[in-house]
């Protein structure tokens, strides 16, 4: 069984090569992903779309540095630096960065469900995302938080 540093160096050469062999290795069957843009994908088919047509449909060039990883055998966190080239037409010039948090929740040594956060507003700017629709995505981001159980004694009046 890997480490999680060899793990997570496995997960980001997977994403940045589109390797989706090498991607759904780390997964558990029915595993989840919930990616701080698209949104979240459950079982290794749509795993394989996400990557194959989702990532890298609208991006190239994949850059993901992982650092500080932790773990204690059923939750592990990283910090990451993520960044790409956008395949769209308005993006700026150069790469579109971002830096955030992974979450992993392992089963058996595999990843069991994923998730992210981080600027994502930026990011959607940079890669060439119509103001007016990262709009849309923060206030949906938003009403999602406020909506979320763990935050019900938060927004009690």
């Amino acid at each position: 069984m890997a480490t999680f540093p060899e793990m997570l160096e496995t997960f980001k050469r997977a994403v940045e090569t589109c390797d989706t062999d090498a991607f759904l290795s780390l997964f558990t069957e029915d595993a989840t992903y919930e990616d701080s843009v698209y949104g979240t994908f459950k079982g290794h088919a749509d795993l394989k779309r996400m990557l194959r047509d989702v990532f890298h449909q609208d991006a190239a060039d994949f850059r993901w540095d992982m650092d500080h990883p932790v773990c204690d055998g059923h939750v592990g966190y990283a910090h990451y630096r993520f960044s790409l080239k956008s395949s769209h037409p308005a993006a700026t010039p150069g790469r579109a960065l971002l830096t955030g948090c992974a979450q992993f929740i392992l089963k058996d040594g595999l990843i069991a469900a994923y998730k992210e956060w981080g600027n994502v507003a930026g990011t959607l700017l940079q890669a060439g995302v119509p103001d007016k629709v990262v709009i849309r995505f923060l206030q949906r981001e938003a009403k999602k938080l406020h909506e979320a159980p763990e935050f019900a004694d938060h927004v009690k009046d």
